[in-house]
């Protein structure tokens, strides 16, 4: 069994998929989708659309892909 650093192309899809101020993220506090308004090393400012906002740990959160889901009230 290997040990030791990830292999290059592994660590390189890692680094691009970090979060980024604009991403739609989830995490394990509240339930909800949030935007990510600011980065302070490892937290994340965070607001939902109901305008809470949280300061989280970058790793508790995890990305939403795609586009935003259509207003159910419509």
């Amino acid at each position: 069994m290997q040990s030791g650093p990830l292999p290059g192309k592994f660590a390189i899809r890692m680094a691009e998929r970090a979060i980024q101020v604009g991403d739609r993220v989830v995490h394990t506090q509240v339930p909800g989708v949030f935007v990510v308004t600011g980065k302070r090393g490892p937290l994340l400012l965070v607001e939902s659309t109901r305008g809470l906002r949280m300061t989280v740990l970058e790793k508790a959160a995890r990305r939403v892909d795609g586009p935003p889901p259509a207003p159910a009230d419509a």
